[in-house]
C-alpha cells in the first residue's frame, strides 16, 4: 500500500516545487512591474522639456547650451515570463510578456536622458536615438536571465529665449 501511495503522489512531489517557484516569480514579478510602470507615469508627468527625433533645423534663438545626453536602462524578464515566452514560441505569435519587457526598458532609457538634460538645464533634447540589444543570452550562458538593455542618446538644448 505505501508503494502504490508512493507512486502515485511521488511524481506530484516532483512538481510541487517548480510549479511554486513559478507562482512566486509570477507574484513577485506583477508587483515589481506594476510598481516600476507607476514610478514611470510619475516621472513622465513631471518632465517639462521637449522631445524629437529630428535634427535641429534652423533655431532663431542663439544657442546656450549643447551637449550630448544619453540615458540607458537593463530591465529582466522575470522567470514566469522567459517560461511563459518559451512555451509560447514553440507554437509561434507575439510574446506579449516580453514586449512589456522592452517597453519598460526603452521608457525607463529616455526617463533617464530627459532627466539628465533637465538637470543641466536644457529644454529640449534634439536627434533622439534609441539602440537596443539582448544581453543575457551570450555563448557560455545557459543559465542566464532574459534581459534587454536599451540606450537613447541626444543633444540637448537650451536657447537663451527659454533660460
Amino acid at each position: 500500500m505505501i508503494e502504490l501511495v508512493g507512486m502515485i503522489f511521488g511524481p506530484i512531489t516532483l512538481l510541487v516545487g517548480p510549479i511554486t517557484l513559478l507562482v512566486i516569480t509570477l507574484v513577485t514579478g506583477t508587483i515589481i512591474e506594476h510598481n516600476h510602470l507607476r514610478s514611470l507615469e510619475v516621472r513622465e508627468k513631471a518632465l517639462r522639456i521637449g522631445v524629437t527625433n529630428l535634427e535641429p533645423g534652423v533655431i532663431r534663438e542663439p544657442i546656450e547650451l549643447c551637449v550630448f545626453v544619453d540615458g540607458q536602462a537593463v530591465i529582466a524578464a522575470d522567470r514566469f515570463k522567459v517560461f511563459l515566452g518559451k512555451l509560447i514560441s514553440i507554437f509561434g505569435g507575439e510574446i506579449k510578456a516580453l514586449t512589456s519587457v522592452m517597453s519598460r526598458a526603452r521608457r525607463e532609457a529616455i526617463l533617464r536622458m530627459l532627466e539628465r538634460a533637465e538637470a543641466l538645464g536644457a529644454d529640449q533634447v534634439w536627434n533622439v536615438r534609441i539602440e537596443t540589444s539582448n544581453i543575457g543570452k551570450g555563448e557560455g550562458n545557459r543559465r542566464g536571465g532574459t534581459m534587454a538593455e536599451i540606450h537613447a542618446y541626444g543633444t540637448a538644448i537650451r536657447t537663451r529665449r527659454s533660460a
